[in-house]
């Protein structure tokens, strides 16, 4: 599967459970009619865009690739954005730019999403704190439980 492809399967997934709210979608072609497209601010002022945020039991930030070994990178920039800015601004920055009054601190939880994993599972330079969605494989449980018990179930391994 493509980026564009894993990318509106999860906006799709995400829209269709109750039990999410998508906050954020970066939309490969770069048009954004079905949702905020939020950009955090480092203190560098640095801008950083994940591709989709989702609200459920966490607050989800996730990087959309077709391959695993493409989304290396984004798992970095993933723990830099919450290294450098913290959970609470985060959730701050989030917040402020979704329009939501909420001040509620959820748990902040790091995934990539990808189309085929072409590492084969290894994980050698993979984030221990970056969750892995392989999309070749995830839809059959999302259709079956819903994308928000996928996504809580990612974070009880």
């Amino acid at each position: 599967m493509t980026e564009e492809e894993v990318s509106v399967a999860l906006f799709m997934a995400a829209s269709r459970d109750d039990e999410i709210e998508v906050l954020s979608w970066q939309s490969i072609d770069g048009k954004n009619y079905f949702a905020f497209d939020i950009k955090l601010r480092l203190p560098t002022n640095e801008r950083m865009e994940p591709d989709l945020i989702l609200k459920s039991g966490s607050l989800w930030l996730i990087e959309v690739k077709g391959l695993h070994s493409e989304a290396i990178d984004d798992e970095q920039k993933l723990v830099r954005l919450v290294r450098e800015l913290g959970e609470t601004q985060v959730v701050e920055q989030v917040y402020r730019r979704a329009g939501k009054l909420e001040r509620d601190a959820p748990d902040i939880a790091l995934a990539v999403a990808f189309g085929e994993d072409d590492l084969r599972g290894s994980s050698q330079r993979c984030e221990a704190s970056v969750s892995h969605i392989n999309w070749s494989i995830a839809p059959a449980e999302v259709e079956r439980a819903g994308l928000a018990r996928y996504l809580d179930a990612l974070t009880q391994v």
